[in-house]
């Protein structure tokens, strides 16, 4: 027997709704395209965070992208997050072959980016990143070792020129940090908040939760998180967009999922702009339906990913299905409230 969910808004979330409800929030996801992310993150997660991150903000916020390594690119300048399909293309072209692995250069375009910024609003940066700080030895931003370094490669073997790079990434590293220390000081001065996200066991959680403790505005706050599985992420957003109060959750449930699998679920009249996303840990497909109408998912998102804005207004009665594979599932209804 299928069970019904019935979500109704009650009293308490009068308050939620005029508090979660503000000036826009600039999102600048800072995404680390090293080639150390083959093996810290090579099940792609850190695109699922950012494209479930860009399924929960609201239509008045805007989305920038810059992807880093030796360097630092523009993937994407400020969009609106309406424009979600554009975002999440722009997502999945991230890619993972820099040969370095340089906060400075990250930061240093996150500053200019947010430099076209003017006016009231709230200023984000999620890093995705295992954290593993290699400066660019070749930059000049770190001469004379620059030079140094150049010239003790030159004419060796890769095995060799492996040895020496390791050297002077140890000797730079602390050159490095302190010119991050530096930029992260400015931010804090422009009131930018940096939350970071480790992916990996061998990930440098303790150097990426130090960033996040640099920027953080308002210390009882969390800015740091650390992942391990699909299932953990959902939780982890809801901390995120709890902090930058721009959408309610209003439903969260697990459980496992198999073909055939089928539950509904009502939404009530208070509702507004309704998102269905689920993470699966396994391969799965699902449909989400009203009263036989289906409604179509989100493109180009990460295959343990399936985000639905759904096309038809509440209030009534969803039914959500998984047509294939088996696992675990997570389960979240955001959107807002049109109570004041």
């Amino acid at each position: 027997m299928k069970r019904t969910i019935k979500i109704i808004l009650v009293s308490t979330l009068f308050l939620m709704s005029t508090l979660l409800i503000g000036e826009p929030v600039y999102s600048l996801l800072l995404i680390d395209s090293s080639g150390s992310m083959k093996i810290t993150d090579p099940k792609h997660y850190r695109k699922l965070s950012a494209q479930a991150i860009v399924s929960l903000l609201s239509e008045n916020d805007y989305v920038s992208i810059v992807e880093f390594d030796s360097e630092a690119r523009t993937i994407l300048p400020w969009t609106s997050a309406r424009e979600r399909e554009k975002i999440l293309r722009s997502i999945e072209r991230i890619g993972n072959r820099g040969l370095y692995t340089d906060f400075y250069f990250a930061f240093e375009k996150a500053m200019d980016v947010f430099s076209e910024i003017s006016g009231k609003v709230k200023k984000k940066i999620l890093l995705l990143s295992d954290g593993k700080f290699e400066p660019t030895l070749t930059s000049s931003v770190y001469r004379p070792y620059n030079h140094e370094f150049l010239k003790a490669i030159k004419g060796k073997d890769k095995i060799s020129r492996g040895k020496i790079k390791e050297e002077f990434s140890k000797r730079v590293l602390l050159v490095g940090k302190r010119k991050v220390e530096e930029m992260l000081q400015k931010m804090k001065e422009e009131k930018i908040e940096v939350y970071t996200m480790a992916f990996g066991e061998n990930s440098d959680r303790k150097y990426l939760e130090f960033i996040a403790e640099q920027t953080n505005l308002v210390p009882v706050e969390k800015h740091f998180f650390y992942v391990k599985t699909p299932q953990e992420l959902i939780f982890q957003f809801m901390s995120i967009m709890n902090y930058w109060k721009n959408n309610i959750i209003f439903f969260t449930e697990k459980g496992k999922y198999s073909s055939g699998f089928t539950k509904t679920i009502f939404l009530d009249e208070f509702i507004k702009n309704p998102v269905f996303i689920f993470i699966l840990d396994g391969k799965g497909e699902i449909a989400v339906k009203k009263e036989g109408v289906l409604e179509n998912p989100f493109p180009f998102t990460h295959k343990n990913l399936k985000i639905f804005k759904l096309s038809q207004a509440p209030p009534g009665v969803w039914e959500y299905s998984f047509l294939k594979g088996s696992g675990n599932y997570t389960f979240l209804v955001m959107g807002n409230s049109i109570l004041k």
